[in-house]
């Protein structure tokens, strides 16, 4: 059974039986029945919870999951269900979904102007999950089981694997199933390319108290975690092989400040550790260290079911160090698998844009502008520290390397300002950035507009509110660099004098990026 129809302006009400997709954003109120999203349980009880189903990751389904003890349907949609001949029982389930327009990204990222709709107009479309014309994501019987055995008895969990097999998914549905009995889960993320709550290059720990039912670049404007409780560290890259030890003194730093709160609190709240998706030489030996450095009662790998090949000596590995007490391996297939064009590249970006372009005082916490267009905030040279850590760039060109780029904001009670180096109305520098680094809280990321030499200000641009900005003491250069449509209006109305369009390559102080998928032609296939 399969019923839909608009009941008011961009408002659709459902009856439904068994599964259905969902491809856009939509505010869902349950009316009658209880439904399943992302293994949380939705009832007409609960409050109205936004759906963030866009096609960069497999779209949402919402189940059917038995009847409801109440049934809250007003009057006027009772109307529509007798005008159509519908009729309501234990067996169905009725939703009311929100239609919500999120115009500004199609003309502020023209490339990502489709990711919640087929069109401007046409921003969202449900379908019975059989008849979806994208990916549906479909969880399997060993999630299922897993969820259910992990709810009754297990308050730690450790999910690892290789790259694309569903981690960062399965630790949100787990996430959801948590927050069904609990409420609060501290969510721990050592995965600094694709992180779930926050921008690349950290890890991090937080306090979360409101289920996720969206991909990991919509959680900037949902404001679905705790603030009594977060702890974030730089790392400063997206490769962890350019500097090991230092991402795991930031792996062991958060761990620490998790135990401190749970000590503190005095109360024991499920915690979910998302790893890195590298399980192969050192990435292995990280995995195994920082497994060991937490109490995780199960290590989740989902290595030995999934359609990529590996040498048996990788398996013997991951089997041959879960020793440790009180730990078990459980294997778990893989979820439906990825069929997007969607790269990782594209989903931090999207994450970037999010990020920095959240602002409550617009529509759904999305500033339209571009970034080249929103006021910065004035910081003189003497109120921060700059540095470049894991680089070694010469202090004379520390202006030119941070303008026009991307930033960590960070805050270290203990820093010390290199006094020799940096007399009066110069910028500030650190005697030790390594250490100095490691050692602070990450805030947040900004974005350097442009420095001021003759006035020595910094114009920074970032979503951090005032409170939390005047507590930064070091700016950290980022390796990250912006996509040039984050910076600059994607529709002009006329070209700049003297330029057509602008290079791909050279601007301000972009990283240069290598392309490794470049085809060339093989050896002897030159013709003459």
């Amino acid at each position: 059974m399969f019923f839909q129809t608009d009941t008011a302006k961009d408002k659709i009400l459902i009856v439904f039986d068994k599964s259905i997709t969902i491809y856009g954003l939509a505010d869902l109120q349950v009316l009658h029945g209880n439904v399943w999203v992302n293994n949380f349980q939705l009832n007409p009880s609960a409050n109205t919870q936004r759906i963030y189903s866009p096609k960069t990751n497999s779209l949402i389904s919402l189940t059917y999951g038995g009847p409801s003890g109440e049934s809250l349907i007003p009057n006027d949609i009772l109307e529509v269900l007798n005008a159509n001949d519908i009729k309501l029982d234990c067996n169905n389930c009725v939703l009311l979904l929100d239609k919500l327009d999120f115009h500004a990204i199609h003309h502020k990222y023209p490339e990502y102007r489709y990711i919640f709709g087929k069109s401007e107009k046409e921003t969202l479309e449900i379908y019975p999950s059989e008849e979806s014309p994208l990916p549906t994501l479909q969880i399997t019987e060993s999630w299922i089981r897993a969820f259910q055995d992990l709810n009754n008895s297990v308050h730690s969990v450790f999910v690892c694997g290789s790259k694309n097999v569903g981690k960062s998914t399965f630790s949100r549905c787990l996430l959801n199933g948590f927050l069904s009995n609990y409420d609060k889960v501290i969510y721990v993320d050592f995965d600094v390319g694709q992180p779930e709550f926050t921008p690349p290059g950290l890890v991090s720990a937080r306090v979360i108290s409101k289920p996720v039912f969206g991909p990991p670049f919509t959680h900037a404007i949902s404001n679905n975690h705790h603030e009594d409780f977060e702890s974030c560290k730089y790392v400063g890259t997206l490769n962890i092989n350019d500097n090991p030890l230092e991402y795991l003194k930031a792996c062991t730093s958060v761990m620490t400040s998790v135990h401190n709160y749970i000590n503190q609190s005095k109360q024991r709240y499920p915690i979910i550790f998302n790893s890195l998706g590298w399980i192969k030489g050192i990435g292995l030996e990280i995995i195994k260290e920082l497994n060991g450095q937490n109490d995780a009662k199960i290590f989740f790998d989902d290595l030995f079911t999934t359609p990529r090949v590996f040498s048996k000596s990788s398996q013997n590995d991951l089997e041959s160090f879960v020793v440790l007490e009180n730990t078990n391996l459980i294997e778990l297939s893989s979820s439906s698998p990825s069929q997007f064009s969607f790269q990782p590249f594209d989903h931090r970006t999207l994450r970037f844009m999010f990020y920095l372009s959240h602002n409550p005082e617009y529509p759904l916490s999305f500033d339209p502008r571009p970034l080249s267009s929103v006021p910065p905030f004035v910081i003189p040279f003497n109120d921060v520290a700059l540095c470049i850590p894991f680089e070694k760039i010469e202090r004379s060109n520390y202006l030119l390397a941070f303008n026009a780029s991307l930033v960590a904001l960070l805050y270290n009670p203990n820093y010390h300002f290199d006094e020799n180096s940096t007399p009066k109305n110069f910028p500030r520098f650190l005697r030790n950035e390594c250490e100095a680094v490691g050692e602070s809280q990450c805030l947040g990321y900004g974005f350097i507009r442009s420095i001021d030499h003759k006035n020595c200000l910094y114009h920074l641009i970032t979503p951090l509110s005032s409170d939390k900005l005047s507590k930064v003491n070091i700016i950290a250069r980022s390796n990250m660099d912006l996509q040039p449509s984050m910076l600059t209006p994607a529709v002009r109305d006329m070209n700049a004098p003297y330029i057509e369009h602008l290079a791909a390559e050279g601007l301000g102080a972009m990283q240069r990026r290598v392309r490794q998928n470049i085809k060339r032609n093989a050896l002897g296939s030159h013709k003459p």
